[in-house]
């Protein structure tokens, strides 16, 4: 941005900058008069001045926008822009277009979604909700795109106590908002797109068009361990302002922290809340079934490490046989008397998740999750994982453990924890070229294969092996390999050297 219109700019805290740049392939869109288009938007009646040196280059410009601009003429100046730019063939969906206004930035086409019916309209330039922005406090930086205002906070400013002030107030804007950032927390941001309810399922932050510094924002999903605090809403909804008074007053009664949240137009709230151990789950069952017909939506993390996530509310993720609070932390204690770890549970993906730390202790949690004992359903699954391999887990019907836990336990005796068993109706494991002997070797092949055929399984299984090139194949307990094949090219191509030593090895050791 120019120096001479920067100062204004800052010191009014109203107005409004504007810079259109040349988009597309080279050759591929029609030569744009610049110096007509500048006179055209100066003409324009929220327009106060044009100024066309842009960045040097001739293909950009700024325009300063009355802070006095009422509804009409913002309305028209935004209409109007938009036609300028499909007359010069230059396309609004490629974010030519940069509007600065006060503390905010905004990128390409804006429309808005309604707050009442969550129609989104993205083939315009709304500018009629900047005064209900401005009217925002402690808004420190925001961008403006796809419907929604993505807002950094002030230093010193509280999210929650902001929040309850703002989901008041007026506006047509959805507002997703974040807590003064940190240096150190710098992030990369996803493109935009717009969100099921009219917003955005991600928003970047960015600088002005001046070039000032940025810090792109990204919303960290409820599956994740690193929750970021942010809240989102719609201005002027009185449905969201009910629904954010309930979820605070709740989560005050249960002791709970409200980490992250997102409320959509009928008043249905997505959130993370975070309690200070398991204890407080018992008296938060309490407070949350009291409040709310069914707990889909929400997702509990306790200081102890227990995840337990009830789906979403409005992705349909959310099972009928959800299990209670009282169910889940009655299958915590057995697991934790056995000296393994249950770190999650999730009704949207039906699975628990559980730590075991060494073989005996994986043979305990399969028979126990098999058994008639186990609270919760049987037909759900259980993900297992040994703990210096978090993410190799092994995901089964609970009442399928007890029957397949076997190979597994075989495996990890034999040192490789980070295999896998994912099979449906019959044993399927995979064993990845990682921690554990190295099954491209003669040694790491022996072992395996001892591994393999100490263990016992029915009918036949899938054994895959992955290296760079991978080797999958089919056998029974003591058979030999069946249409031995590396799945990543053409299933007739010849195996790699250590993968046809491989299934060598095998058929020598069948019984």
């Amino acid at each position: 941005m120019p120096a001479g219109l920067r100062a204004p700019a800052l010191l009014s805290g109203l107005a409004l900058v504007l810079t259109v740049t040349a988009c597309g392939e080279v050759g591929s869109e029609p030569e744009v008069d610049y110096e007509a288009f500048a006179e055209s938007v100066a003409e324009l009646p929220a327009v106060e001045s044009v100024d066309t040196d842009g960045d040097g280059d001739g293909e950009a410009f700024t325009a300063e926008i009355s802070a006095e601009a009422d509804e009409a003429a913002l309305r028209t100046t935004g209409r109007r822009i938009m036609r300028l730019l499909g007359d010069a063939g230059v396309g609004y969906d490629a974010s030519p277009l940069t509007i600065v206004s006060g503390p905010y930035t905004l990128e390409g086409a804006y429309g808005y979604s309604d707050p009442d019916t969550g129609t989104y309209r993205s083939d315009r330039l709304d500018l009629t909700d900047l005064p209900h922005l401005h009217a925002l406090p402690d808004v420190a930086s925001g961008i403006l795109r796809n419907g929604t205002a993505t807002v950094t906070l002030a230093e010193g400013a509280d999210l929650r106590t902001w929040v309850e002030d703002a989901v008041t107030r007026d506006g047509h804007t959805r507002v997703h908002a974040y807590p003064a950032e940190e240096d150190s927390q710098e992030t990369e941001g996803p493109d935009d797109t717009p969100g099921a309810d009219g917003g955005t399922d991600a928003q970047t932050a960015a600088g002005s068009a001046a070039g000032s510094s940025a810090v792109d924002r990204r919303w960290v999903p409820a599956d994740s361990d690193d929750l970021e605090e942010s809240f989102r809403f719609h201005l002027g909804s009185e449905a969201n302002t009910e629904a954010v008074q309930k979820l605070f007053t709740a989560a005050d009664a249960a002791d709970a922290t409200v980490v992250t949240a997102e409320v959509y137009t009928e008043g249905d709230v997505d959130a993370d809340l975070e309690l200070q151990s398991l204890d407080a789950l018992e008296q938060l069952d309490d407070v949350f079934t009291d409040e709310y017909d069914a707990l889909t939506g929400f997702t509990f993390h306790t200081g102890d490490g227990l995840r337990l996530d009830y789906g979403s509310s409005v992705e349909s993720h959310y099972s009928p046989s959800a299990p209670s609070i009282d169910d889940v932390l009655s299958a915590h204690e057995q697991i934790e008397d056995l000296g393994a770890s249950l770190t999650s549970v999730s009704a949207g993906l039906r699975e628990a998740e559980v730590e075991a730390p060494d073989t005996g202790v994986l043979r305990d949690v399969a028979d126990a999750v098999s058994s008639s004992s186990w609270p919760l359903e049987p037909t759900e699954r259980v993900s297992l994982h040994h703990p210096d391999s978090p993410d190799a887990d092994s995901s089964l019907a609970a009442e399928w453990w007890g029957e397949r836990v076997d190979v597994l336990a075989s495996l990890w005796d034999a040192g490789f924890i980070d295999a896998t068993e994912r099979g449906e109706s019959a044993t399927a494991v995979t064993i990845h070229r990682g921690q554990g002997p190295d099954f491209t070797t003669a040694a790491g092949r022996d072992a395996l294969i001892a591994a393999l055929r100490g263990a016992d399984w029915q009918a036949n299984a899938r054994i895959t092996l992955e290296d760079s090139q991978h080797l999958t194949f089919e056998s029974t307990a003591d058979g030999k390999a069946l249409n031995p094949h590396n799945p990543q090219g053409d299933a007739s191509a010849e195996l790699s050297e250590w993968a046809q030593e491989f299934v060598d090895a095998w058929d020598a050791t069948a019984g």
